[in-house]
């Protein structure tokens, strides 16, 4: 027992250090400390910090998560972003991989705006026949303007508010606000369990349509057989 918590001291001891010379830097030698040199949490080291700039929370702590889903509501992709990694640099391995999985069978992709680079859209371009990723620019160029009003491009984005209120719904109702598990591998199990519960909760919505739909169709040969 003695050995378990001598082990735990040392280990509390050694993420003090860093957090000593981080507030030493910062307030006695005036120093801007860069974000991925700062230690946010001693007991969970693996937190980031996320300047959102949206309110009411324009800075969040933890960890960003992209998500991918199909055209039914199932989440079939993810990655948790480490320390310096943005949205745009898992772009194009997370829909390679799932080109992979499905023998390269999915034809359109939409994404959100921080996902676009040049490098990505000639990349993912490649890769499936529609891509309806937005450009960050705010002044477009032609050839921008032709791909973002073509009639394809404007019908997968109809489709995209779907993952907005997939993020809504992880947060709200499979606990992904908060993550509630200890160390690294526990939270990569969280958000695991998080998005299997989200899938579980989307094929019991879709199964209750297929019933109603069932016995409406049902009701109906009953009247006209009556």
């Amino acid at each position: 027992m003695q050995e378990v918590l001598s082990a735990e001291l040392r280990h509390y001891l050694a993420l003090t250090a860093p957090a000593c010379a981080q507030a030493t830097r910062r307030t006695q030698q005036g120093e801007t400390v860069p974000v991925q040199e700062k230690v946010f949490s001693l007991f969970e080291p693996h937190t980031q910090l996320r300047n959102r700039g949206k309110r009411p929370d324009p800075i969040e702590f933890g960890r960003q998560l992209v998500v991918a889903e199909d055209q039914l509501g199932f989440v079939v992709g993810y990655r948790i972003l480490e320390a310096g990694e943005l949205v745009q640099d898992v772009a194009v391995p997370l829909v390679t991989e799932l080109q992979e999985r499905w023998s390269g069978s999915i034809e359109s992709v939409s994404s959100d705006r921080g996902f676009y680079t040049p490098a990505n859209l000639e990349a993912l371009s490649k890769q499936v026949k529609v891509l309806a990723m937005p450009t960050k620019k705010q002044k477009l160029s032609q050839a921008d303007r032709e791909r973002e009003s073509d009639a394809a491009f404007q019908a997968a984005r109809k489709r995209h508010p779907g993952i907005e209120s997939k993020s809504n719904a992880l947060e709200a109702g499979n606990g992904l606000d908060r993550c509630r598990d200890r160390g690294e591998p526990g939270f990569q199990r969280y958000i695991a369990q998080a998005l299997l519960g989200r899938n579980l909760h989307t094929l019991g919505r879709l199964l209750l349509d297929q019933e109603r739909r069932r016995r409406k169709r049902d009701e109906g040969q009953r009247a006209l057989a009556a």
